[in-house]
């Protein structure tokens, strides 16, 4: 979990371009606000919100997430008196370099400075952009320029100050094989163009406003594009942060407003960065920071993809029929290591959305109990993650859960630095689909693509997935991937489901077996500056006796299936 934990430092002069970066953030924000409230209501009665139909309330669209996307670090302790000291540290250093016979270079700025200024260069954006970090541009000791660092840290008033920055990515995909579904047949390639800018103004120590939009779109399709594949110019943050409370010990902050949501390592809330749109959520959110726990609740409605298609021209509401609330902690520091602990809950009012065991119609609620623990020691990385989950689903009482355990070891001495790793992922899935006892875990808003292979064949709901992955640093600016998975079934009588959680195939009497396959995927990522990237993947998928059963594909069907894609990331 990440935090704001502090408003950081302004370079305390008027920028270049000052007049037309001010002018340009306030077009961004009446853009968002007029398109906001002059539109929602054409776009209440005109947009098409996708709905569940069968077990699950998420899109049927493949959710999965991106190479190399930023884990959610545990918040930071720190409060931002600490962070004032620190800036008012910099003032010190900077108005004693200004003496006679004192230079910068004398008092701080050595090897390890530089190396320290370079890691937060490389760090600066983070998974939601509203926890991007320039307080480096404020150190004296920073001497360096990167693409966008003009518009970072600007004074606009002695009260005020204004970050402007955004990323453009462009992705090309070729699926074989898979387009609609696993082994369908279905092929397909197009490109995927994706522009998000952003406005981050901040309004003394106490309060901010900030402004993200985002313009997905893709071209050369022959299928019908997914929702997470369009969404034209559009808000996927627009909310305001006010202090409530902060003293030398803790604080609390009130989030309002239009929010992506990232928690933990992504299994279970993310923002969906691999989407060419992103998930986003309307509503209220609490962080409190203090000297142990890091803790947030939040109370959201979903914005869901389905109104984006089949065209995209009104401004994205929320579903009220959907409640996504939650509280997550963290604390550093537990027997060596980093523990998590939360509660989620996801409840769909929509007494249509799902059909029971016993055939009937109804809404569903989704409770989860859960707990994360991560340690490093030595070169070794330890982890594990579960959950029990109850509630209803129509006339059906749920009990559900999911668990994933992962070692690993880098070897820092060897050629290449490798880091391999091994995991198990178990998410439970329902044995008796006439018993009126739900099981299938619900998924709630994941990062698929992370965990479960760059393909998207599954989703983290009745599965097993044993793999294994090995990063070489080939060199100080590429790295390749190489990640096997083999894929079964928990539960042989309940579906196969999709990275968005909808139900694919389904066999109810169990004779197609649980065996889905393996799955090997391949990727080249290289940085050739901090702020851009290029990445080459390829991926195979062999399928198991699960797919060579007339029920499930024809028999004529190929029993293989190839994706290739090449992807441009640039942030400004």
């Amino acid at each position: 979990m990440v935090h704001r934990d502090s408003w950081t430092c302004s370079r305390g002069r008027p920028m270049r371009n000052g007049l037309f970066a001010c002018t340009l953030c306030m077009c961004m924000l009446s853009a968002f606000i007029n398109t906001a409230f002059i539109n929602s209501a054409t776009a209440q009665t005109s947009a098409t919100d996708e709905k569940p139909t069968s077990t699950t309330a998420l899109s049927s669209s493949a959710i999965s997430a991106s190479i190399g996307d930023d884990a959610v670090k545990p918040a930071s302790q720190s409060s931002r008196k600490d962070a004032a000291q620190k800036d008012a540290g910099q003032q010190d250093v900077a108005q004693k370099g200004d003496e006679p016979g004192c230079s910068c270079k004398a008092l701080a700025c050595d090897c390890a400075k530089g190396k320290a200024l370079g890691g937060a260069v490389k760090g600066a954006y983070k998974g939601v952009f509203y926890d991007n970090r320039f307080d480096y541009l404020c150190d004296p000791c920073y001497d360096d320029w990167h693409l966008g660092e003009s518009f970072k840290r600007m004074s606009i008033a002695p009260w005020a100050t204004l970050d402007l920055g955004g990323e453009y990515r462009i992705r090309w995909h070729n699926e074989h094989n898979m387009r609609t579904r696993p082994l369908s047949g279905a092929s397909d390639d197009f490109l995927l163009q994706r522009l998000r800018l952003y406005s981050n103004l901040e309004l003394g120590d106490r309060f901010r406003i900030y402004g993200e939009a985002v313009d997905a779109s893709i071209t050369g399709n022959v299928f019908p594009a997914r929702g997470i594949e369009v969404n034209r110019f559009d808000a996927i943050n627009l909310f305001a942060d006010m202090t409530v409370w902060d003293d030398c010990c803790a604080s609390l902050d009130v989030r309002v407003g239009r929010q992506e949501l990232q928690y933990g390592v992504q299994r279970l809330i993310a923002p969906l960065d691999w989407g060419n749109t992103r998930r986003t959520w309307d509503g209220v959110k609490g962080l409190w920071n203090g000297p142990n726990w890091a803790i947030d609740a939040f109370w959201t409605r979903p914005v869901t993809f389905g109104q984006h298609l089949p065209h995209d021209r009104n401004f994205d509401h929320p579903d009220n029929s959907q409640e996504f609330i939650g509280v997550y902690g963290t604390r550093q520091g537990v027997v060596g290591g980093n523990l998590d602990v939360y509660f989620l809950r996801f409840d769909e009012n929509d007494q249509t959305a799902v059909r029971g065991e016993d055939a009937m119609l109804g809404g569903f609620d989704a409770n989860t109990f859960g707990a994360r623990y991560t340690k490093k020691h030595g070169g070794w990385q330890f982890e594990a993650e579960g959950g029990y989950q109850f509630g209803r689903f129509a006339n059906d009482s749920t009990s559900a859960g999911f668990f994933t355990i992962g070692l690993g070891k880098s070897f820092d001495c060897m050629p290449f630095k490798p880091l391999v790793t091994g995991y198990y992922d178990w998410a439970s899935g329902d044995s008796d689909p006439t018993d009126q006892q739900h099981q299938t875990f619900h998924q709630y808003y994941p990062l698929g693509h992370k965990y479960f292979g760059f393909m998207d064949i599954v989703g983290r709901q009745n599965i097993t997935d044993a793999n294994l992955l090995t990063i070489l640093h080939t060199t100080e600016r590429s790295k390749v991937l190489i990640w096997y998975h083999a894929f079964n079934l928990q539960q042989a009588r309940d579906a196969l489901y999709n990275a968005g959680g909808a139900p694919i195939y389904r066999d109810a009497t169990g004779a197609s077996g649980g065996w889905i396959g393996q799955e090997l995927d391949l990727a080249l990522v290289v940085t050739p500056t901090p702020r851009t990237n290029v990445t080459f993947g390829y991926s195979h998928f062999w399928g198991g006796s699960y797919f060579q059963s007339a029920t499930i594909v024809p028999a004529a069907a190929s029993p293989s299936a190839d994706f290739f894609f090449i992807q441009a990331t640039v942030r400004f």
